[in-house]
């Protein structure tokens, strides 16, 4: 009776280590997530701004797109006043 109130107490022991590691790991287990959940939420935030940037960097090139037509569409209504000039001295002379 004794040897195996001996075992009872032994495996009880046992049980309770393992449960006492058991809750560690889960507490290890939880902070590896809260740790990796930052890092997700970190890793969002630095690619929503790059996001942002890339949308203003899109909206300054398609700006820069229209400038550049708008000094086109500039520099041909000049050559072709200057083209009328040259034919008007042209005649002229």
């Amino acid at each position: 009776m004794h040897d195996k109130l001996g075992e009872l107490e032994e495996k009880i022991r046992m049980l309770l280590t393992e449960v006492s590691q058991s809750r560690q790991e889960k507490k290890n287990l939880a902070a590896s997530v809260r740790e990796l959940e930052a890092k997700l939420a970190s890793v969002k935030e630095q690619l929503d701004l790059e996001r942002a940037e890339k949308e203003q960097l899109e909206l300054q090139l398609k700006q820069r797109g229209e400038e550049r037509e708008e000094i086109r569409a500039k520099v041909e209504g000049i050559l072709a006043e200057v083209s009328r000039i040259e034919a008007n001295f042209s005649e002229l002379s």
